[in-house]
């Protein structure tokens, strides 16, 4: 559970990301052109909603192995440290771009067995960090 600070507010939610380099992130989206109008492929979530307590993978291997796109969202499907799936059950993703009206952490609400695997993995070992959590801002296209 989540401490309170002095003031006797919640602690802000805490997750462990990755940050996708610039190299990383132009190699996603070539493969994975953006397919609505707001683009992400920022960062991948490994952990969501952690406690202070939560003690951090430091380095991540991710291989992408697949992709999803539908009702107004566009992610991969990524396969961390061997496992498809995150701590709360929900898959690892990069969300790639969303509908306009659409928010990022909509694009891993699907099952891993709609996903369109795919033969030319795209594979990076990435650090994480912990931090609060913030609201995504996706680069808006011109």
């Amino acid at each position: 559970m989540r401490s309170r600070l002095r003031s006797g507010k919640q602690r802000p939610k805490l997750v462990e990301i990755g940050i996708l380099d610039d190299d990383i992130r132009r190699r996603i989206l070539d493969r994975y052109p953006p397919i609505y109008d707001a683009i992400y492929c920022k960062f991948i979530t490994f952990a969501y909603d952690v406690d202070d307590d939560h003690i951090a993978m430091r380095r991540a291997v991710v291989e992408i192995v697949g992709e999803h796109h539908g009702d107004g969202t566009q992610a991969v499907l990524c396969c961390v440290n061997g496992h498809l799936t995150r701590p709360d059950g929900r898959p690892y993703v990069i969300t790639i771009s969303t509908a306009a009206d659409i928010a990022p952490a909509r694009a891993g609400e699907f099952d891993t067995d709609e996903v369109n695997l795919v033969d030319d993995v795209i594979a990076f070992d990435i650090a994480t960090k912990v931090g609060p959590a913030r609201r995504a801002q996706p680069e808006w296209r011109t």
